[in-house]
């Protein structure tokens, strides 16, 4: 079976005789800056794994959304977990890229079998070369260039630098603006 992003959870019901299913889950991709062409939004990482199942077995497949691209407006948010982007002056970054998981409950972040993060959106400010968004990685996800924050953890989010907050589990941190 393929999932492709929807915005909302997906279930997929194990069929008979099945009991494992080899995976594989695609974070989503960071949106880009607006004022900077080579800050671009930071790669979802790619984890294949193989997961037991049950036959008859609702699974829940979330399939984050990429982050939004900084134009007159900050980058939105991904779908499940991207964070926000903000503005300053006239500059506006990406927002950072949905995380990709498979869940045994809707809504419940401890439940999840498989995840694969999301990456980071790009910072937009054009004069001091702003940098592209970390990669979404597995344990741990990449840091952005240039005093854009770190990439998060399996149990927290990324630590936070002079010009971004941290993080928290599941959910990326919001751009920093000034």
């Amino acid at each position: 079976a393929t999932f492709a992003y929807s915005g909302a959870y997906q279930t997929w019901v194990v069929p008979a005789g099945i009991t494992s299913a080899t995976v594989t889950v695609k974070g989503a991709q960071g949106g880009s800056g607006n004022a900077n062409a080579a800050a671009i939004g930071g790669n979802g990482a790619v984890v294949t794994g193989t997961l037991a199942t049950t036959p008859g077995q609702s699974l829940y497949v979330y399939v984050g959304g990429a982050g939004g691209n900084g134009t007159t407006a900050a980058g939105a948010a991904g779908w499940n977990g991207g964070g926000a982007a903000n503005k300053w002056t006239s500059w506006t970054g990406g927002g950072g890229g949905g995380g990709s998981d498979i869940r045994t409950t809707v809504g419940d972040f401890a439940s999840r079998l498989i995840v694969a993060g999301g990456g980071g959106g790009a910072g937009g400010e054009s004069t001091n070369s702003w940098g592209t968004g970390g990669i979404g990685g597995a344990p741990n996800g990449g840091s952005g260039s240039n005093s854009s924050g770190y990439g998060g953890t399996q149990s927290a989010g990324g630590a936070s630098t002079t010009w971004s907050p941290a993080g928290t589990f599941g959910v990326g941190a919001t751009g920093y603006s000034n």
